[in-house]
């Protein structure tokens, strides 16, 4: 049997031979390649502290060149077959390409030849596996979205503009992130929003970046040329790349919906005050009030207090209007998703998406920090009518000792609130005196995680139902999840019964008017495998939250 080094290395050689031929199939596929600069959504490429990367690239233009069902261009079936995805930034001359080999499965590719036809390419092993990205979705005329746990660049420092190329067969999309387009440019983060397709010619390399093709990508990929498809002709370009498309923030397109229809659904986090739920004994005696804008986790062992959730976070769900009785009648909920859209104003809801600003954890010595991310898409539903809400959401809550019992988390140096953003600068960690937004009071902020003092002691892992109504779980034995080693909750082994109770606003929300309403979950918390967070919160075990604030429908 190979040991753990070895089969990386197997798995490692496996990724190589596999992009090396897609790489050389699309090198040498028809000459004559069509060239078409389009409008974007987003494009994000981040390094965490801890090395974790993440690519996210969006696009509702519906100009982007969609390969027909069954045709040479088909990414999953065609010839050659497969996507390529280059980067091309002004600060790194060598580039990136992320190839995406043709093929169905899963991993692979999934078709949908409907009347909006549609590709699927799913990796959940990436970057390993066979390709580095882990989602493509393609939908004719709607939707071009790329996400993979891999830039391709290496973020050493600001990259001034990248330009992204997308190549299925002979069918070239591309569009470039510069000037007003850069909302944050700096080391191990560029996060570029809605660029126009105005200004860009063609899809060659001199115009995406003026820079050489790339050869290679940061996961060794064999330099095999790829110029030969994407870049030698530049003919004509559709008359679309004229007229600046106009995509709404959330990523969803505008074109079947009336113009005055709510396209997000927005919840802004307050400061919580008062009960929302209790724990109680067997005899249905109340033991413990919980608080409204808090988190309460661990079993009956634990010796974590409450922690209270910052106030300040704002994100943003889109709103399926594709069926629009539940608009029309108000009388059905809607479906709700994720958004792809960050702003200084708001933060979205899909993978890797901040949730909130950092968690301070105070517990002396051991006082920690936790960073909340979206681990995967959210979805849900929401009545327009009486703002009464269900959610999914996965949750990664990635946990620091910091030793810091007055302040768990870095601080930005300014303070905010839903709807005021404050800008500064860290404090201290990762990013100290280096710049930052905060919508929290107290200056928290996603943009200042711990820095290399802190020890990374793991991640928790959870998916969150919310809702406005009521969350409730109980067991006789204080047994609330599989795996829990004592019985109770929250430091109390008499602990029985968990109930949360949520409140929906009981107001028309496409009257854009914030409302109150809070929404709750009871949910599991795995063990992390670190003593240093099993042991104070007692996992695995339950937790309790409640996020107070307010809710609307939002343009």
């Amino acid at each position: 049997m190979p040991g753990p080094d070895e089969e990386d290395s197997v798995s490692s050689a496996i990724h190589r031979t596999l992009a090396s031929l897609v790489l050389l199939l699309v090198a040498s596929g028809p000459a004559a390649a069509l060239d078409q600069p389009i409008a974007a959504n987003q494009l994000k490429l981040t390094r965490s502290p801890s090395g974790r990367e993440r690519l996210v690239f969006l696009s509702t233009d519906p100009a982007f060149l969609f390969p027909a069902v069954g045709s040479a261009d088909d990414p999953a079936a065609g010839t050659p077959g497969g996507m390529l995805i280059e980067l091309f930034s002004t600060a790194e001359p060598t580039g990136a390409a992320l190839a995406v080999p043709p093929g169905p499965g899963k991993p692979g590719w999934r078709v949908v030849a409907a009347s909006t036809p549609q590709y699927t390419f799913v990796n959940p092993s990436a970057p390993a596996g066979i390709s580095p990205v882990k989602h493509v979705l393609a939908k004719r005329t709607r939707r071009l979205k790329i996400t993979a746990p891999e830039t391709g660049l290496a973020l050493a420092g600001p990259q001034g503009a990248v330009g992204i190329r997308i190549t299925m067969g002979s069918l070239v999309s591309c569009a470039r992130f510069a000037g007003a387009a850069i909302r944050r440019d700096r080391a191990n983060q560029f996060v570029g929003l809605q660029a126009t397709a105005l200004g860009l010619a063609d899809c060659s390399d001199e115009s995406l970046g003026g820079l050489p093709p790339p050869t290679t990508t940061t996961t060794t990929l064999p330099t095999t040329t790829t110029t030969t498809t994407a870049t030698t002709t530049t003919t004509t370009t559709t008359t679309s790349t004229e007229t600046p498309t106009t995509t709404p923030t959330s990523g969803t397109t505008t074109t079947l919906l009336p113009p005055l229809l709510p396209l997000t659904v927005e919840f802004a986090g307050g400061q919580g005050s008062g009960a929302c739920g209790a724990t109680r004994d067997g005899d249905g005696h109340q033991l413990e009030a919980l608080g409204c804008g808090a988190l309460s986790l661990g079993g009956g062992n634990g010796i974590l207090l409450p922690a209270t959730l910052p106030d300040g976070a704002v994100n943003h769900f889109s709103l399926d209007t594709s069926d629009l009785g539940c608009v029309v009648s108000l009388l059905t909920s809607c479906p709700l998703g994720p958004t792809t859209l960050t702003t200084p104003d708001f933060d979205c809801t899909d993978t890797g998406c901040a949730f909130g600003a950092p968690v301070p954890i105070p517990n002396g010595g051991l006082s920690a920090c936790s960073i909340g991310t979206f681990a995967g898409p959210a979805s849900g539903t929401v009545n327009l009518l009486t703002g009464e809400t269900s959610a999914t959401v996965p949750l990664s809550l990635q946990v620091f000792l910091t030793g810091n019992a007055v302040q768990p988390c870095p601080r930005c140096s300014a303070s905010g609130a839903p709807g005021a953003v404050g800008s500064g600068t860290c404090d201290r960690g990762a990013r100290a005196g280096l710049p930052c937004t905060t919508r929290n009071s107290a200056g928290g902020s996603s943009d200042c995680p711990p820095g290399p003092e802190a020890i990374e002691l793991g991640t928790l892992t959870a998916t969150l139902p919310v809702t406005t109504g009521t969350a409730a779980g109980s067991d006789p034995d204080g047994i609330f999840c599989p795996g829990q080693p004592n019985g109770g909750c929250f430091g109390d082994p008499a602990c029985r019964e968990i109930t949360a109770t949520g409140s929906a606003p009981n107001a028309l929300l496409a009257a854009l008017t914030p409302q109150p309403a809070t929404l709750v979950s009871l949910f599991c918390i795995p063990a992390t495998g670190s003593p240093l967070v099993d042991g104070p919160a007692d996992l695995p075990g339950p937790a309790a939250i409640s996020l107070a604030g307010t809710i609307r429908a939002s343009f």
